[in-house]
């Protein structure tokens, strides 16, 4: 049975649902205590766009090409910025707001200028990939950010998985500027490409877990220290 590019995209988006969905779980753990624990944690959200993004990327063709396109790439790079609002709220660090609405941005404003047409694909993959560079910049500097003894696993895991995915980005955009028509679901490359990009997902879910039980670990070695020793407590809190 042939497994085409369409195929995996479509998997990629449940699997990423099904990732939210667990990153969920472990984060009502790590928030207990906040006073916002109703509200969905950053990562949740961002590997739901992802999938929801995917989802409609892989309809291309079958929906117009506002949600096709337009939608489905802003949402897949919303998914990056939210991804680095996720590593900055869980190193308890204010993020910056300009640098997460920059690759998300980039799309809102330049794709209506480029067009929807087939012949501006290439175009829109170069946009594309700039954008993109962009986000795998910002969260692969907060990952480095997010560096300690006991905490280096899962940061390199994501700053590893974002460099991979920074190369296959760049191949296809070169691939796509040498074909004489393109057609991103009719190739072995893009199912390679496609593939490559599924695995990323799944590194940056099990990097961002990591990190979210080492910090839980934290949380709850602090907690039983504070019982242990309840005058060193009061001391540091007068």
């Amino acid at each position: 049975m042939d497994i085409s590019p369409k195929s995996v995209i479509v998997v990629s988006a449940l699997f990423s649902w099904a990732l939210a969905g667990l990153i969920e779980l472990q984060s009502t753990k790590w928030r207990r205590g906040e006073k916002s624990t109703f509200l969905p944690d950053w990562a949740t959200v961002a590997f739901f766009s992802n999938g929801l993004g995917l989802l409609l990327f892989s309809q291309r063709g079958a929906l117009p090409p506002v949600l096709a396109i337009y939608a489905a790439n802003i949402l897949i790079l919303l998914a990056y910025s939210l991804l680095y609002l996720a590593l900055e709220n869980l190193r308890k660090e204010r993020p910056s707001w300009l640098m997460a609405a920059i690759p998300p941005a980039t799309i809102v404003i330049l794709f209506p200028i480029i067009g929807f047409a087939e012949g501006a694909v290439r175009e829109r993959v170069l946009i594309y990939t700039i954008a993109s560079f962009a986000a795998f910049g910002i969260v692969s500097l907060s990952a480095l950010y997010s560096l300690g003894p006991g905490r280096k696993r899962g940061p390199l895991l994501i700053v590893t998985a974002f460099g991979v995915l920074m190369a296959v980005q760049c191949l296809r955009a070169v691939r796509v500027s040498d074909q004489a028509k393109v057609d991103l679901f009719a190739s072995a490359q893009h199912l390679v490409y496609h593939s490559v990009v599924a695995g990323v997902i799944a590194c940056i879910a099990v990097a961002y877990l990591d990190m979210m039980r080492k910090s839980i670990a934290e949380h709850e070695d602090a907690e039983k220290g504070a019982r242990l020793n309840p005058d060193d407590t009061l001391a540091r809190q007068v």
